[in-house]
């Protein structure tokens, strides 16, 4: 009889401990403000009879990669009822949100403040966000690369346009007289009499006769340089 009343009384405690510990797991509530600083530290007032929710300062809750910090504030416990408001530091940015319950994002001034409340579930809000001005100076450079790009080509354009050499029939040209132009196309730039003279082993005369003849043609014109004269295509 006493063994029966022991296990009674055993059973009767066990399921009164267990009924204690459900009804526990969803007696937890919170009315928060949650201001995180620019250093990453997390300042919680309110009211709350969680223990990791008390007011304080902590920087458990924060993390930082790179530019890129993570706030992480997770308790798997179910809350009968939250309600808070995260404040962001100033003039940061979110790249990335994920929170139980509804959350709410405004703007006041340089913070963004985030809204939340839920009931009879547990508490978490994750956020990416990053404090940091924005760095263009990679988009600048995908910007001025092409332009410059551009820029090169405009020119080497104009620098062709500008010296190409004017057309003519090699049908209509003599073997010298072609030579003399295939000389100043091969350089690119004027050349005097005496140059052509020495880069195609000709004779002063004969050099001069077919450079009047071009010239003559409107395929070539001379300029005075010193004491000689130099020869290039007509831009007529």
């Amino acid at each position: 009889m006493r063994a029966i009343l022991a296990f009674s009384v055993v059973a009767v405690l066990a399921f009164c401990a267990a009924g204690a510990a459900a009804d526990s797991s969803g007696d937890y509530y919170a009315d928060l403000d949650i201001d995180v600083s620019n250093t990453g530290h997390v300042t919680i007032s309110g009211i709350t009879n969680h223990p990791e929710l008390e007011s304080g300062t902590y920087d458990i809750y924060t993390s930082k990669s790179g530019a890129y910090w993570i706030l992480n504030i997770t308790h798997p416990e179910i809350f009968a009822d939250y309600v808070y408001t995260l404040y962001m530091p100033s003039e940061s940015t979110i790249n990335y949100i994920r929170a139980s319950g509804s959350i709410a994002i405004k703007k006041g001034g340089d913070r963004i403040m985030i809204e939340g409340v839920g009931n009879h579930e547990e508490f978490f809000i994750v956020v990416q966000y990053s404090t940091d001005p924005p760095d263009y100076s990679g988009y600048l450079w995908s910007l001025a690369i092409p332009a410059l790009f551009a820029v090169l080509i405009a020119v080497r354009y104009r620098f062709r346009k500008r010296h190409t050499p004017r057309r003519y029939d090699p049908m209509m040209l003599s073997k010298r007289q072609l030579a003399i132009v295939s000389a100043l196309e091969k350089n690119g730039k004027p050349m005097t009499q005496h140059q052509l003279e020495e880069a195609l082993s000709l004779p002063k005369s004969s050099v001069s006769r077919n450079v009047a003849t071009l010239v003559k043609s409107g395929i070539l014109t001379k300029h005075s340089q010193g004491m000689s004269n130099s020869v290039w295509f007509s831009e007529k």
